[in-house]
């Protein structure tokens, strides 16, 4: 998906989301939510991002996939969408 994407584009969004400091507005978050980080994501690592994300936001449900990478929407879409599923049925949304 990367490699289709216009230079432009991805400068812009790195320049945009780069600097961005936003672990204030994340720990006001007062809704359930649902974190899902695969720990062999090379990208955004574990321990630099799910993990850090998961403890600012209060009552987090955060869920780690042994083995997935950062494209875990395609590379465990079903245990994927049936988390997503469980966790909208749960009520906690």
């Amino acid at each position: 998906m990367l490699l289709g994407t216009s230079l432009n584009v991805l400068i812009a969004c790195n320049l945009t989301v780069t600097p961005s400091d936003l672990r204030s507005d994340t720990a006001k978050l007062n809704v359930p939510a649902l974190v899902i980080h695969g720990d062999a994501d090379q990208s955004a690592p574990l321990a630099l991002t799910g993990r850090k994300v998961a403890a600012l936001i209060p009552h987090c449900r955060f869920e780690i996939y042994e083995g997935a990478p950062h494209g875990l929407f395609l590379t465990h879409m079903h245990r994927l969408n049936a988390d997503l599923l469980e966790f909208v049925a749960s009520g906690k949304t």
